[in-house]
């Protein structure tokens, strides 16, 4: 308690001003009542025990006295027990920091001079400062602010496939074909022949295992409608390959073949649309229910990859022939069906926020009876026609089924399998 007592009779002179500018400076420092402990606004450095530094002093000349004029240290505090050093201090007195080791330096004789502290240079702010700092945030509140466009939304890659079965190229050049010619107009228009292997004829089921894998017969293994000794699994459909590579993606196979499905030439789809079993193909093959439902999925969910397969103009040729008006009139029915197809793509919301490809494609031709399945030129006719980004507008003459898969990868910005045999359309020959 007498150390206390000796601390609150002269507290301005061991604990210097209050920080702050202005009279606070100037007014002591009052401990409260004796019974508490006193608090000292000390650095943690400085409490007893350890060793830290008191207050900073002023220059030499700048101070004032004390409340009694005594420009005197003020006495030690008595600690019993305890070794005073040669300055007459005790160990654990606060006031026993560097500058009761350097007795004389500057810092002491400003101490036993009575200069006042220095005052702090982060003390309270003063009324202009507060002023000015108003100001500022209201200024900068009150300024207009510049209204910054978001960068629009990277379109969406999506395609559509159309395959068309048992097309001649040579007839549909004899036709109107309006919306046919449309998408030759835009985009890549190639003709050619079907290139078979030994043992394998012109048929559907080596064709579209062809369109479908992105290989050849030779490794697909299908040479005929029998699919015997297909290979799908270890050469499986485009829309399967996307679904393992990019499960986001939503994809749709419709077609009324059902074989398609049962051999597993398409596999892994989100959609697929055929016949229930037990109904008859040839009698309840009608592209216009297919194509009447197709446009209403198309245009109003949500799909990335579509493959549709159309086999009206295969039926007529094989019942009339393609060179009589029937097989015409089958054409002229296909190409108003992809104009609504294309329409039905054109109308969807989301349209301005996405980029879509079309890619048609056919198996084979027909001879001028009507059927195939053998090596003539007529039955080997086909067509490859695709438009959308990045695909230029040229004619070609050497169509190859193996192209039609790396082109869907390509369109959609994925890297091609390396297992495929065929090229993107539109790139490089």
């Amino acid at each position: 308690m007498r150390a206390r007592h000796r601390l609150h009779e002269r507290p301005h002179d061991l604990l210097g001003p209050r920080r702050g500018g202005g009279g606070a400076a100037r007014r002591p420092v009052h401990l409260g009542r004796l019974d508490r402990p006193a608090r000292l606004p000390l650095a943690p450095a400085a409490l007893p025990g350890r060793r830290g530094r008191l207050p900073r002093t002023g220059r030499a000349g700048h101070g004032r006295t004390g409340a009694a004029g005594d420009r005197r240290r003020p006495p030690p505090v008595d600690q019993p027990g305890r070794r005073r050093d040669r300055h007459g201090l005790c160990r654990g007195d606060p006031r026993a920091g560097r500058l009761g080791r350097r007795r004389g330096g500057a810092r002491d004789r400003g101490r036993r001079a009575g200069v006042r502290p220095h005052r702090a240079r982060h003390g309270r702010p003063s009324a202009v400062r507060v002023s000015l700092a108003l100001a500022t945030v209201v200024a900068l509140s009150c300024a207009p602010v510049a209204h910054v466009e978001p960068p629009p939304p990277k379109p969406v890659p999506k395609v559509l496939v159309i395959g068309v079965d048992g097309v001649r190229t040579d007839r549909v050049l004899t036709t109107r074909a309006t919306y046919l010619r449309a998408l030759m107009s835009e985009g890549l228009y190639a003709t050619g022949h079907l290139d078979l292997a030994p043992g394998v004829k012109s048929l559907s089921g080596p064709a579209w295992s062809t369109i479908l894998t992105g290989v050849n017969p030779e490794k697909h293994g299908v040479h005929d409608n029998t699919f015997n000794g297909r290979q799908y699994t270890r050469y499986p459909d485009f829309l399967t390959r996307l679904e393992r590579l990019r499960p986001d993606l939503d994809t749709l196979a419709v077609t009324l073949w059902r074989t398609f499905f049962e051999t597993g030439l398409l596999h892994q789809v989100d959609w697929h649309a055929t016949l229930r079993p037990g109904v008859d193909y040839a009698e309840h093959l009608k592209d216009e229910m297919i194509i009447r439902r197709m446009t209403d999925l198309i245009a109003r969910h949500q799909v990335d990859v579509v493959f549709l397969h159309l086999v009206n103009p295969d039926k007529v040729a094989h019942k009339h022939g393609p060179l009589g008006s029937e097989y015409v009139t089958a054409l002229d029915t296909l190409d108003l069906g992809i104009g609504r197809l294309v329409d039905a793509v054109r109308r969807r919301p989301t349209y301005p926020n996405e980029k879509w490809s079309v890619i048609v494609v056919t198996d084979h031709g027909h001879r001028d009876e009507g059927g195939h399945g053998g090596l003539s030129p007529e039955e080997l006719q086909i067509f490859l026609l695709a438009a959308g980004p990045g695909i230029r507008h040229e004619r070609r003459h050497e169509a190859k089924l193996v192209d039609v898969a790396p082109t869907v990868f390509a369109q959609l910005g994925m890297r091609i399998p390396a297992d495929f045999e065929g090229v993107p359309l539109g790139g490089e020959k």
